[in-house]
């Protein structure tokens, strides 16, 4: 399900998640929640090319994984106050604040089809997301108003690791929060565990409230606070670990997985190398990926979402210019690489590669043959002698059939409409011709 919410009076929100239920977004989160750059979230999946195989991944948006993280953390640090109390130390409002904002926005920087599409870019969501949060962006405003600039670049810090120069002391557990918000047991591997486990359909070992309620902390021998697991919390660690380990190989690591990101990479490829394709009115989205892989513009940045790219591969996939782009967009023929995944021989490949050889070779007669039909619809529609000799042993070898007359939603027939289907799976239509002899050559 997509990110759905309620505003309250008080202005907080109420969020129906589909892994923990209803989520209160205390203010000032829910303002963070609200801001654009959040909000476009909704709209990139989580799972990249999963979806391909897990059909239900279609409705596991990014929103949705870092509201649910934010949740987690705010568990975690209730966890740790109530431990911190046993040392006499109360954590800082300022931590509980950076800690939150951080998990809030960890994922702000994803584009659409998450990872993937940091294989086209080359440029790390963590990297985009120190741009979004530090740049002319609504979100920085927010924060900036909210909690005062310094926390910008140390929610920041928390998030990409970027250098911070503000000396912060022992007392603010700053690597105590930070293994937190990223580290072997955090508060994103908790939700998407259970998230993405949920929407695939994998049954979850992961027990939330165990892992919670044996967290410990530590001071090691420089002083400083350390995270533990109690040993009656050692299954649910293992758990955890366990489960990450089945969800890389079954589902983000599967075949279909890597071919879906592979294809993708090459669709965008060959698209840039193309000039025929450049006519196709494909998304601006698409065209400023292929255009500028970066996409070092923030604001173009920022428009991007799954829905534009899925309308531009449809929109490929129907073209007649290059059937090549066109078979790669038609993503459900992933099964044709699927199928000789199990029995990688040196045979199948040489079946792989006559089977692109002739889809080159129609790609290449279907240009030819349109390019003559046009010639024959100038000689038809403008009464023009033929640029060229037609080669009718060619044109039979084409051509698989001509149907002269069109059935209307009336059943009537209308003579004056000529198609020529093509042995390659295409057709080419003329309508609304007239067969009158032109005056030159009445008489001949």
């Amino acid at each position: 399900m997509a990110f759905v919410y309620i505003e309250n009076e008080d202005k907080s929100l109420t969020a129906e998640d589909a892994i923990y239920g209803k989520i209160n977004v205390s203010y000032p989160f829910s303002e963070i929640v609200l801001t654009k750059e959040m909000q476009r979230l909704s709209g990139i999946s989580q799972n990249g090319f999963s979806q391909l195989e897990f059909k239900e991944l279609e409705q596991n948006d990014r929103l949705s994984h870092s509201v649910g993280s934010f949740y987690v953390m705010s568990l975690f640090l209730k966890r740790l106050e109530e431990i911190l109390k046993n040392y006499n130390i109360e954590l800082s409002k300022d931590d509980k604040d950076i800690a939150l904002c951080s998990m809030l926005l960890h994922d702000i920087g994803h584009g659409p089809f998450s990872h993937s599409l940091e294989l086209v870019t080359n440029y790390s969501h963590e990297k985009r997301t120190t741009d979004i949060l530090l740049g002319d962006t609504e979100v920085n405003r927010v924060i900036t108003r909210l909690f005062g600039k310094q926390k910008v670049k140390k929610i920041a810090s928390f998030i990409a690791e970027i250098n911070d120069k503000d000396e912060i002391g022992k007392d603010s557990f700053t690597k105590l929060l930070n293994n937190l918000v990223s580290y072997q047991l955090d508060a994103d591997r908790i939700d998407y565990l259970l998230r993405d486990s949920h929407y695939v359909g994998i049954a979850s070992a992961i027990d939330l409230k165990r892992i919670i309620s044996n967290l410990n902390v530590v001071v090691n021998n420089n002083q400083e606070y350390e995270l533990l697991i109690d040993r009656r919390g050692l299954a649910s660690i293992e758990n955890v670990l366990l489960q990450r380990y089945q969800m890389y190989r079954d589902v983000y690591l599967s075949p279909i997985s890597v071919l879906g990101d592979s294809i993708f990479e090459k669709i965008i490829e060959r698209y840039r190398n193309s000039t025929v394709l450049h006519s196709i009115p494909v998304s601006p989205s698409f065209k400023m990926l292929v255009s500028d892989p970066r996409v070092s513009n923030l604001s173009d940045f920022l428009k991007m979402k799954d829905e534009d790219f899925k309308k531009s591969f449809k929109i490929l996939a129907d073209n007649n210019l290059d059937l090549i782009m066109a078979y790669l967009c038609d993503f459900n023929n992933i099964d044709d690489y699927i199928l000789i995944k199990n029995d990688i021989s040196i045979d199948k490949i040489k079946i792989l590669n006559e089977q692109i050889e002739q889809l080159e070779f129609n790609n290449r007669q279907n240009k030819d043959i349109s390019k003559r039909l046009k010639n024959i619809e100038k000689i038809i529609y403008e009464e023009e002698q033929p640029i060229e000799e037609f080669d009718d042993v060619k044109f039979q070898n084409l051509v698989e059939k001509i149907i002269i007359g069109e059935k209307d939603i009336d059943s009537n027939v209308n003579p004056n409409t000529i198609r020529f289907v093509l042995k390659i799976g295409t057709e080419y239509k003329f309508k609304d011709l007239s067969f009158v002899p032109n005056k030159k050559t009445r008489n001949n």
